[in-house]
């Protein structure tokens, strides 16, 4: 069920075109063969493997490939480039900053490199980011005895919170051994991290959706929860700048989250375990209507505090 998507460096040694340089080569009597022979690799790439959902320029790309992807590639997702229609957070970590933005000015995109550190919620183009990370802790590719290099699951659950749960794409390496197959406990740990996302958000304990500065979730009785999602119609914009989530207990309300910042696609929210009957989140600052296209609440057990 997976898709396909594919990381073509740019840069080649062997042209001049070293690590960075987005294929520009040190020698510019070299830079028109290079393009040829990069603009074979990317068309042979992109038109014999179906259809590709994502394309991967690491370190931007500097070679002019727009009409091979439109023509090969139309509806993948572009990562860094001319192109791009998505960008790096910055970090290998796997965690994207808070508040999370998903926009940016058009000056930033045209550079190609754009990362989280250019998020500007007025910016005027809407530029996603992808949060990138190991899943062997910090190593890319697989060698021999390094699964004591695996990322615990409360390592994963963390960059989950940092990366899904702050609005971004989660990219999780994955690498394959000697025999092209994913190692048998790369894979066992792949299915524990779903297993435990199933478990935490799979059924929700109500849900709400609604325009306007507060959306109101009627849980029908006192019911203990430690979550909220919270997600924006990013079709109109990521809109809320600031909010707060209460709880209504005992027949008054109770601040759960004293001041988010940005929600856009989703934003999980973590606090101690309260009774409560009623969630709502009050947007106490927006650009324009705000679009609450889910507010559900969960009661995660085995994890308390705030995180996230």
């Amino acid at each position: 069920g997976l898709k396909l998507a594919v990381y073509v460096y740019p840069g080649d040694d062997q042209w001049g075109a070293g690590s960075g340089s987005g294929g520009r080569t040190s020698d510019p009597a070299k830079q028109e063969a290079y393009n040829k022979v990069f603009r074979q690799q990317l068309t042979e790439v992109l038109s014999r493997y179906g259809e590709i959902s994502e394309v991967w320029f690491d370190g931007s790309c500097v070679i002019e490939v727009g009409d091979i992807l439109k023509q090969h590639a139309p509806r993948a997702m572009v990562f860094q480039g001319p192109h791009t229609t998505l960008r790096w957070v910055g970090n290998e970590a796997g965690y994207a900053p808070y508040p999370a933005w998903q926009t940016v000015k058009q000056a930033d995109v045209a550079t190609g490199i754009a990362t989280a550190a250019h998020s500007d919620p007025d910016g005027d183009v809407w530029l996603p980011m992808e949060c990138d990370t190991t899943l062997l802790d910090h190593k890319w590719f697989w060698g021999e005895n390094t699964d004591d290099m695996l990322k615990s699951l409360d390592q994963l659950m963390d960059i989950y919170y940092k990366s899904v749960g702050r609005g971004c794409v989660l990219l999780l390496n994955s690498t394959p051994d000697t025999s092209g197959l994913i190692p048998a406990a790369h894979g066992q740990r792949y299915e524990e991290f779903g297993r435990e996302i199933a478990r935490r958000f799979g059924k929700s304990l109500g849900e709400a959706r609604g325009r306007g500065e507060t959306v109101e979730l009627d849980l029908g009785r006192a019911t203990p929860i430690n979550h909220v999602i919270t997600m924006e119609d990013i079709r109109e914009g990521q809109r809320v700048r600031a909010y707060r989530l209460e709880g209504l207990a005992d027949g008054g309300w109770l601040v759960l989250v004293p001041k988010g910042l940005s929600v856009g696609h989703k934003r999980i929210d973590v606090f101690p375990r309260t009774v409560v009957s009623k969630v709502r989140i009050v947007v106490t600052e927006s650009v324009g209507q705000p679009v609450i296209s889910r507010l559900a609440a969960f009661n995660v057990e085995g994890v308390g505090g705030r995180q996230g």
